[in-house]
């Protein structure tokens, strides 16, 4: 009875082989058993056409990994047998051989690298090629920028107030946290090879990190800066003294070194496994905790905690300095003096959206698998391209920069630094 009810109505040339579900729903209108449900999986399963044309429902297939090369030579290798797969010509089963001690090293929680492979950006040679031109660009300009900011500064007597000076402090960070990505991914897409030494993926995460973090808290003391300047300019020298500035500075670097220093003490001290593949172009925090065989929960706790007080911490105070910014401005009766007060303003206030957008938009929203297109323009963006722009943002919208930059090179004092440098 139940065999034949299901080839009843199974089989039928107007029943279309409808699955196991649909076979079901079309029986109990009329019969019932209870075994119903694996008597009808059973007949279905059997049957050649059903496992040919039936939905796959699984997920998308996932990008291959290579395997990490075993550090010894195997010792056995372990083989299983798939069998009963859907008759195809000459072809019924399939043969698995995976070296065991792969199998065994990759579920050990005790397992140690001393290689990672960062899977970078793209794996088409001629995109490859063609990207490390355009970051030899951006470093360049970002290099010259940097620096010639930062020189301007040091050698302008009229340049040397706590603005220009937490300017040049900026230049110098721009151009290290650039430093500390640009010419590894350059050589690694120039190699075509992605591997980095634990060591040296552990001192990326730290400088970048750092870097990183200092730029952060300095956009906070700069807009400080901007405060104090708009709503108290009688008082401003009595505030913002260059110790201040001294203290202002060296807090944000030492703040930003132990963060970075307990983060990547934290992540280097979990058990990796698997075939150590960095699903990125940089070693972050987040790929890196992908790859843990160990749990991971303290240190997204950490992760969380230094992003709220430095990152969080640093935007709250640049939106309150700015909401008594704006009420200040408004207050004032010429419209000259309107302008002024929001051009002082104006390129920092770019910097910081720059910087604060890409990065908000890259860590409030990561993904579980592969980069997706926009987590790599957000990357390539806060690493890359907003150091090259911040200089020219300040370069181009700040009068006194340009003229004190043109008289230093007027007197040739930039162009006899850089041929000193170049000499050594």
């Amino acid at each position: 009875m139940p065999i034949g009810s299901a080839s009843m109505f199974y089989d039928s040339v107007l029943g279309g082989h409808p699955g196991i579900a649909g076979t079901k729903y079309l029986i109990v209108r009329y019969y019932f058993w209870p075994s119903i449900i694996k008597d009808v999986g059973a007949y279905v399963s059997t049957c050649e056409t059903y496992a040919r044309s039936k939905t796959l429902r699984t997920g998308p297939v996932c990008q291959l990994y290579m395997l990490a090369v075993p550090k010894k030579p195997w010792s056995h290798l372990a083989m299983d047998f798939v069998t009963d797969l859907p008759v195809s010509p000459e072809k019924y089963m399939v043969w698995m051989i995976q070296p065991s001690l792969l199998e065994v090293e990759s579920l050990k929680n005790h397992t140690k690298t001393s290689t990672f492979l960062l899977l970078g950006l793209t794996q088409d040679p001629h995109l490859q090629l063609e990207l490390f031109y355009l970051f030899l660009i951006i470093y360049l300009i970002t290099f010259m920028g940097n620096v010639g900011i930062y020189l301007v500064i040091h050698f302008s007597p009229s340049l040397q107030t706590p603005m220009y000076i937490f300017l040049s402090h900026l230049s110098f960070i721009d151009l290290c946290y650039s430093s500390s990505v640009v010419p590894n991914t350059m050589n690694n897409l120039l190699q075509r090879k992605g591997y980095i030494t634990s060591f040296g993926c552990a001192m990326q995460l730290f400088t970048f990190s750092s870097f990183g973090s200092t730029e952060c808290l300095l956009f906070g003391v700069m807009a400080y800066d901007r405060y104090v300047a708009i709503c108290s300019p009688l008082h401003y020298g009595t505030i913002m003294t260059k110790q201040t500035c001294t203290i202002f500075v060296a807090a944000s670097y030492l703040t930003a070194i132990v963060q970075a220093a307990i983060q990547t003490g934290c992540t280097f001290s979990l058990s990796f496994c698997g075939a150590y593949i960095i699903n990125h172009f940089i070693c972050d925090a987040l790929p890196l905790l992908r790859l843990s065989c160990s749990s991971t929960v303290l240190n997204e706790l950490l992760i969380s905690i230094c992003a709220t007080l430095i990152g969080g911490g640093s935007l709250v105070i640049i939106l309150i300095s700015y909401v008594f910014i704006v009420t200040t401005v408004v207050k004032i009766p010429s419209s000259q003096g309107k302008r002024r007060a929001f051009s002082t303003c104006a390129s920092h206030l770019v910097c910081v959206t720059l910087f604060y957008g890409t990065v908000l938009f890259n860590y409030l929203h990561p993904s579980g698998g592969l980069l997706t297109h926009h987590e790599i323009v957000a990357s390539v963006l806060y690493t890359m391209v907003i150091p090259m722009l911040n200089p020219i943002i300040y370069s181009l919208r700040n009068k006194e920069v340009r003229r004190n930059m043109q008289h230093l090179f007027r007197q040739r004092i930039i162009v006899n630094l850089w041929f000193v440098n170049f000499s050594n």
